[in-house]
């Protein structure tokens, strides 16, 4: 089975012929010999090493005060990591959030993003410290950002050659997920130790 690195193919040539079908609909289908879905074997669901990582991660979350020790009195904070569009998401999601019936109490939703704000200047420790200043603007701290919503994109790489553009960017994600977990300690992801399974989206 071939995969490919890619959250999302952001052009296709024009002269491609094949039709351009949303990953979680193109399934176990091909495009350009690459599997859709957006996990293993064209499922939309994780599975394996890939559910089992996600069900242990999350009975990990719980309250934190702010040098992210447990506390009762403590919070769980939900970042928003990326540039402009992922700003004006988790905008929206700070917004109605806290209204989503059962939601834990100590749930606090915190918009890192920036506008402008690509793979490259995330990588800059000035985007940290505006994520610093979110977070206190907030009253919360960086040990207690548990779960974060990353988007975004590299602007700098103006090419859109695939599945070339797709696997630079996997690589430059997998750099950016360790800034995340270098920053947000306690955000640090819980992995299947193999080589994950990314995402093709073909429209």
């Amino acid at each position: 089975m071939k995969t490919i690195p890619l959250l999302c193919l952001l052009a296709l040539s024009a002269a491609s012929a094949e039709p351009l079908i949303p990953i979680p609909e193109l399934g176990t289908g091909k495009y350009q010999g690459f599997t859709g879905g957006l996990y293993s074997d064209g499922a939309n669901e994780p599975s394996g090493p890939h559910a089992d990582a996600l069900k242990a991660r999350c009975a990990q979350v719980q309250s934190l005060d702010a040098a992210g020790k447990p506390s009762p009195a403590g919070r769980i904070v939900i970042a928003g990591v990326g540039a402009s569009v992922c700003r004006q998401i988790f905008d929206q999601l700070e917004r109605t959030g806290a209204q989503t019936a059962g939601i834990h109490p100590a749930v606090v939703f915190v918009n890192c993003a920036v506008g402008g704000a690509d793979m490259n200047r995330i990588a800059d420790d000035r985007y940290w410290e505006k994520a610093e200043a979110a977070l206190a603007a907030k009253g919360v701290t960086d040990a207690q950002v548990q779960v974060v919503w990353y988007q975004s994109d590299d602007l700098r790489d103006q090419r859109d050659d695939f599945p070339g553009r797709p696997q630079r960017i996997a690589t430059t994600l997998a750099e950016q997920m360790k800034l995340i977990a270098k920053h947000f300690p306690n955000a640090a992801p819980l992995l299947p130790q193999r080589a994950p399974h990314h995402r093709v989206h073909a429209g």
